[in-house]
């Protein structure tokens, strides 16, 4: 868990600058689907001209999709241990903002 916050902080200091009251927090929910988050994450780059956090949470995924996640500067990640679902996912990335 310790490490867990080290990322978690890292993550909301590297956005902080990016967030503001106009701000919309775009939340994905991944688990072993690192091609498909990438393609969302960089549509969502390309194509939305206002100002917004990307919120990936990531349910235990296995597949490189968190390694990718942390190479992402202005992505806060929140990683879970285990697959909690997508409800449950969606709830945890709106406590970011």
């Amino acid at each position: 868990m310790e490490s867990y916050e080290k990322i978690k902080i890292a993550h909301i200091k590297t956005n902080m600058a990016v967030i503001s009251k106009e701000s919309v927090n775009i939340v994905i929910v991944a688990h072993d689907a690192v091609s498909y988050t990438r393609k969302c994450i960089e549509s969502i780059r390309r194509y939305t001209d206002y100002p917004h956090l990307i919120t990936v949470v990531d349910n235990d995924s296995k597949d490189g999709t968190h390694d990718y996640l942390l190479s992402q500067p202005d992505i806060f990640v929140v990683e879970n241990e285990t697959n909690v679902g997508y409800g449950q996912a969606i709830i945890q990335g709106t406590w970011v903002l």
